[in-house]
């Protein structure tokens, strides 16, 4: 099995683009070094670089900064930063690689340095260079590259990357080069040099894979001693932030359904207050000594109520909660090296778990998620879909024994639900279908010594994928951290009840990622897209928790988080997929169709020439000041300009501007060198050939598509969308389904005698689409609506834009002078504005391109955009 990659994702091009911008008119560098080091160099002054960052960050939609923003530390406080905010799951690793081959395309820069903050993520980054290895040779044509993991027993690779002039790329941890004692900050006897000096000479771009884990004095100075040109900085969750380039948010990536939709199984008993139930939650340490965290049942006004408590040594748990059923529970130890609390009667309790040996809790958690796992095994297995699910356990000894206790429920109720429920799967061993990923020693580094386990987790994704590989339940601790992730993780289980070991933001994003199947091929349906996370918290707690978490990390509110408890279905109804009602809206709009661009090339080229002839470009030039400091006190730093004065550089070379052009536009030579024969202002190619080479290529790309649109042509195929891709049913949640009086849809809603349509996530209080919901019960109630179906994402219009699926098809029913009843088809997008001109460039391409698909279809009317009901009918 392959994993296979789409380089046409509109989000990742705009991250890649955004920083590749930002050095828009760098000159590429000829190399005319021999054995000696190959340097990266920046032409730009950062007056200039300011200009391009103000530019992307208008594009982007992102504060337009008035000056650059620079580190505090010390020994950073003069290099250039640039963050890239990139929400877990949505390809952050590809994206920075990628970014690498167009820096070094576009600039010539060939030294580059990726910061991991453990062996974990370095392992993830090898990983994903692998893969991609033959997609980056198709998509930049054989561009020789060498990646490696920089490693102190060999530093012949230090010499190379230094002075090869072919592009390199470095990963290193930050233990490699965070102390001075480190060997590659000191002589080396066949370097002849230290191997630091070596690599800060090559003034290397540094990319930093989660920068906030790779903060501290030591790991700054390390990266300040590889003297690096600039520094990019790529995570979810920064901490701080430095020249904002682009930031895809969580909710940006859950409504653009690049990350699993996230349910929360709520798996909580308050229990028998006799039991005498306590859960060690977790145990800190303090100035003022050692406190457990324990839940416990406490005696109140209202009753007793199952809450936390904090405990010292020697409390008394019976005082402690007002409750006499705890007499006798004084604690004596508290260990917080061994993760347990010893009572005065002898009773022990661990981190993560309860007093009550045999907790039925945990039993119901495990058999709710292999019912989980069955269930979509069962539909998803015959797509070619492998669905994995992930234990989060807080102790080995758990699971790691033959007899652990985790081991046995969950061996004992695999094997009971297969036969109450499952039997198509009883010919599965379940000892063949479960691993734990841990070692044997408790340290958190212990799976890196666990060579069986490491590899497959770590090296080894696509085994993990296949339907032929038999392991489906992961087992795991903490240690699971970043650095791992699967795409095919469905379902999510924390049999522990601490919380200090792992964040919930660190569990859900293991398996946040979009699924693949045995081909390799991302899935992109929304209905199979879900993560469902089996806690034994309250729905309430849990999503209140993982809300602060989203507000401390990220900064805003999190996408939607479902209640599983809320979990509907939508089943169609066959009567109406087979009716002449249907059959004729179908018949009608179900034709797929290609386009074809007709452009007036002579009307283009003069509209491009025209352009071009408007700019004005000053050659490239290198700012050099010189300010004296008159004063310096705790308070303030007083300075003088004495002087200010630029020099040209001058050229040496002018690059291949009609292939680069070619390249960036896809147009024909000829077509180029029609505009460039027809400039007049042809002198500022042979002043500053890399800006007046991007104006020609933004010119032509922005007038492109202006033309494409006014000149796109639809063709009709002899294919169909096949009635049959309908879902019989649709899991959704309760406030996403609009319940209707009169049945004029396809679905009805299960358990319930009436009709329901499936509306979108929107910006409203309830995270759902107003527009939406009221269009659909305004459709309902209106008499001369016959039938309307709310468009399947796999219903889709090819545009120059993308993808496009439009929101509805309906039938309505006009009675015209008193007595022929007509019939007429509709296809309708709503939007939260009637007028196109305030909706996104690439919308208005897409509204515009189907306008035009749907002029050839007889019959049918396309309407766009509509934000109610009522400006609908006027547009009949």
């Amino acid at each position: 099995m392959k994993l296979k990659f789409d380089p046409k994702l509109e989000f990742q091009i705009d991250a890649i683009n955004s920083v590749v911008d930002l050095f828009k008119g760098q000159i590429k560098q000829p190399f005319d070094f021999t054995f000696q080091v190959v340097p990266n160099v920046l032409t730009l002054s950062k007056e200039k670089i300011l200009e391009n960052l103000q530019e992307i960050q208008k594009r982007n939609n992102l504060p337009i900064q008035e000056r650059l923003e620079f580190p505090t530390t010390e020994n950073l406080e003069d290099i250039l930063n640039f963050t890239i905010e990139m929400e877990t799951g949505t390809g952050k690793t590809y994206v920075y690689l990628r970014t690498i081959l167009e820096l070094n395309q576009k600039y010539g820069f060939t030294k580059f340095i990726i910061v991991v903050p453990s062996i974990a993520i370095k392992e993830g980054v090898l990983k994903t260079l692998e893969i991609t290895k033959e997609h980056f040779k198709e998509l930049y044509e054989n561009l020789p590259y060498t990646y490696f993991a920089y490693r102190s027993e060999n530093l012949v690779q230090v010499r190379m990357f230094a002075q090869d002039t072919n592009l390199q790329i470095m990963i290193i941890t930050r233990d490699a080069f965070n102390k001075d004692i480190n060997i590659i900050h000191n002589v080396h006897d066949r370097m002849g040099d230290k191997p630091i000096q070596l690599i800060s000479q090559t003034n290397p771009i540094v990319i930093l894979d989660e920068p906030q884990k790779v903060g501290g004095e030591a790991s700054q100075w390390g990266i300040s001693e590889l003297n690096p040109l600039f520094i990019l900085r790529y995570s979810a969750t920064h901490r701080e932030v430095y020249n904002l380039v682009y930031k895809l948010t969580p909710f940006d990536a859950y409504n653009l359904g690049l990350v699993k939709k996230i349910e929360v199984s709520s798996i909580t008993e308050e229990g028998d207050p006799s039991s005498k139930k306590i859960i060690l939650e977790r145990i800190d340490s303090t100035s003022s000594g050692l406190r457990a965290k324990v839940r416990v049942f406490v005696k109140e006004k209202e009753g007793i109520r199952f809450k936390t408590k904090t405990l010292k040594h020697g409390d008394d748990l019976a005082k402690k909660t007002d409750n006499l059923y705890y007499d006798g529970f004084r604690i004596s130890e508290i260990n917080k090296g061994s993760g347990y609390i010893l009572f005065s009667n002898g009773v022990k309790i661990y981190e993560g778990k309860s007093s009550v040996d045999k907790d039925e809790i945990m039993r119901i958690m495990v058999s709710e998620t292999i019912s989980e796992h069955l269930e979509r095994k069962r539909k998803l297995n015959p797509k070619g879909i492998k669905v994995l699910s992930l234990f989060f356990i807080n102790r080995v000894d758990d699971y790691l024994p033959e007899d652990g206790y985790v081991r046995r429920i969950f061996e004992q109720e695999f094997k009971r639900i297969v036969e109450e429920e499952y039997p198509e799967f009883s010919d599965i061993d379940v000892r063949s279908i479960h691993k734990g990923y841990f070692s044997r020693m408790r340290s958190t580094r212990g799976i890196e010594r666990d060579e069986e386990a490491y590899n497959l987790i770590m090296k080894d994704k696509e085994r993990l994928l296949s339907l032929d590989e038999p392991i489906e339940f992961i087992f795991s601790h903490s240690a699971l951290r970043e650095g791992w992730d699967n795409p095919n993780v469905f379902n999510i289980c924390t049999l522990s009840y601490s919380t200090s070991e792992i964040k919930k933001r660190q569990e859900i994003g293991r398996g946040l990622r979009l699924p693949v199947n045995s081909n390799g091929e991302r899935i992109q349906d929304r209905e199979i897209n879900l993560l469902t996370v089996v806690t034994n918290e309250s729905y309430r707690d849990y999503v209140e928790g993982l809300q602060t978490e989203f507000r401390e990390e990220v900064g805003e509110k999190m996408p939607p988080v479902e209640d599983k408890r809320e979990r509907k279905k939508l089943r169609i109804k066959k009567e109406v997929l087979e009716s002449k009602l249907f059959d004729s809206l179908w018949s009608k709009i179900s034709r797929k169709a290609r386009y074809m661009v007709d452009i007036d090339i002579n009307e283009f080229v003069n509209k491009c020439v025209d352009e071009l002839n408007e700019i004005e470009i000053r050659s490239p030039e290198i700012s050099i000041q010189k300010v004296r400091i008159e004063e310096i006190d705790s308070e303030k730093l007083k300075d003088e300009f004495i002087k200010e004065r630029t020099e040209q550089i001058k050229l040496k070379s002018i690059f291949n501007v009609v292939e680069y052009i070619e390249n960036e536009t896809n147009l024909t030579r000829n077509t180029i060198l029609k505009i460039l024969e027809q400039a007049k202002n042809l002198e500022f190619l042979f002043e500053n050939p890399q800006k007046y080479a991007e104006c020609v290529v933004n010119i032509l790309k922005n007038n492109l598509k202006e033309f494409s649109v006014r000149g796109i042509q639809y063709i009709d195929l002899d294919e169909y969308f096949d009635v049959k891709l309908f879902n019989e049913e649709i899991q959704t949640y309760d406030k996403y389904i609009v319940p209707l009086i009169d049945e004029k849809t396809l679905y009805k809603i299960e358990d319930e005698n009436r009709d329901g349509v499936k509306i979108d996530v929107g910006p409203s209080e309830e995270g759902i689409s107003r527009i939406e919901k009221d269009f659909a019960q305004d459709l309902d109630r209106d008499p001369r609506i016959r039938l309307f179906i709310k468009l399947p994402e796999w219903y889709v219009i090819e545009t120059p834009a993308g993808k496009y699926t439009p929101d509805w098809a309906i039938i309505v029913e006009k009675t015209t002078n008193g007595s022929i009843k007509e019939e007429i088809y509709f296809v309708v997008e709503t939007k939260g504005t009637i007028d196109i001109h305030r909706l996104r460039p690439d919308e208005q391409i897409r509204i515009r391109s189907a306008k035009r698909r749907f002029d050839i279809v007889d019959g049918v009317k396309f309407i766009s955009p509509v934000n109610n009901f009522e400006n609908f009918t006027h547009r009949w």
